[in-house]
């Protein structure tokens, strides 16, 4: 199974992509619009990612697929937001 790479700059979230996705470019940068990243937790392709303005959860990472889920977005399990607001804590 493919995990990427993952880092960050600012308010922008760099990723290398799976190879078979057929990505031009050997990372992938999404600004997620959430003022400056604090820090972040990944966990395979999930990424919790805490930011001055707003926290997000970024799911399929590395992956065309790739999305960015708002801290309170009905489609967060109730498990990972469990974990996620452990991370927020910590």
């Amino acid at each position: 199974m493919f995990t990427p790479k993952v880092w960050y700059e600012d308010d922008e979230i760099m990723c290398t992509m799976d190879p078979l996705c057929y990505f031009p470019f050997d990372h992938n940068t999404v600004r997620l619009g959430i003022g400056k990243i604090i820090k972040t937790e990944q966990h395979g392709n999930t990424v919790y990612v805490k930011g001055e303005l707003e926290n997000v959860i970024m799911v399929n990472v590395g992956f065309k697929t790739m999305k960015s889920l708002r801290e309170y977005s009905h489609e967060i399990p109730t498990w990972m937001k469990e974990d996620f607001n452990r991370f927020l804590k910590e």
